[in-house]
């Protein structure tokens, strides 16, 4: 199963290059961010249908019926939460790997 936060990113900058309008941006600019606010979102563009369901598929974009959808920014805010606290693991690994690696080659 793929991280969240790297599936998010990978889905953003999908959208970036195709020159779609991500599906999150049109349903923040409306308020749509609970299932009474949901809206009809513009799919007109080729690709953009893949683009909204890896975010239905990620949770951060949920139906409401009739092809209304709206925005789950907590969803949203959990992934980015996952994707900063993966980050830092990461830079804490590679520094201790760059330290033990000086500590072995200083030898």
């Amino acid at each position: 199963m793929a991280n969240p936060a790297l599936s998010a990113v990978l889905a953003a900058a999908a959208q970036k290059s195709s020159g779609i309008i991500a599906p999150p941006d049109q349903l923040r600019k409306a308020g749509a961010t609970n299932a009474r606010a949901a809206i009809e979102l513009d799919l007109k563009a080729e690709g953009s249908r893949a683009i909204l369901d890896q975010y239905l598929k990620l949770g951060h974009i949920r139906p409401a019926g009739f092809g209304r959808y709206w925005l789950d920014e907590a969803s949203v805010a959990r992934d980015h939460a996952k994707g900063a606290r993966l980050l830092m693991i990461l830079v804490i690994f590679l520094i201790s790997a760059g330290f033990s690696l000086w500590a072995l080659l200083a030898r």
